[in-house]
């Protein structure tokens, strides 16, 4: 079966919340062919760091996040401001908070979203897991 385009490039977003991993997987597969046909498409990298997200490969999902940033850091795309807050969330949960402000500061006089605003405290709230307990 094959899956129709439009509905390809928006199942991440469908399916993140139903968490169905071997639909993911398949869409993995087809967002990675078409990022291998073109590096450069932002909106693919996205939908992949999405799916990979899901699946719980969070490195993978780290580098396509940060690929899809340096392609379009354009927050006028709804799909960037979700990148920056995601990937502010894996660099957290990475326990890489540092990262994650430094990032969330970067965009915050720029996104002014009541979400945004939100997960900008994230980072400093968890700020303090990144030191290991002695």
């Amino acid at each position: 079966h094959r899956i129709p385009k439009l509905v390809l490039l928006h199942i991440g977003n469908l399916l993140m919340n139903w968490q169905y991993k071997t639909i993911i997987s398949s869409v993995v597969k087809s967002n990675h062919i078409m990022i291998d046909k073109n590096p450069n498409d932002p909106y693919m990298n996205f939908q992949a760091a999405q799916s990979e997200r899901v699946l719980g490969n969070i490195e993978k999902a780290i580098d396509l996040y940060e690929r899809a940033l340096a392609l379009n850091n354009n927050v006028e795309y709804p799909y960037v401001e979700i990148s920056i807050q995601m990937l502010a969330g894996l660099y957290t949960l990475t326990q890489r908070g540092k990262e994650a402000m430094a990032l969330m500061e970067q965009y915050a006089k720029q996104c002014r979203t009541a979400k945004f605003a939100l997960d900008i405290r994230q980072p400093v709230l968890n700020f303090s897991f990144e030191r290991p307990c002695a």
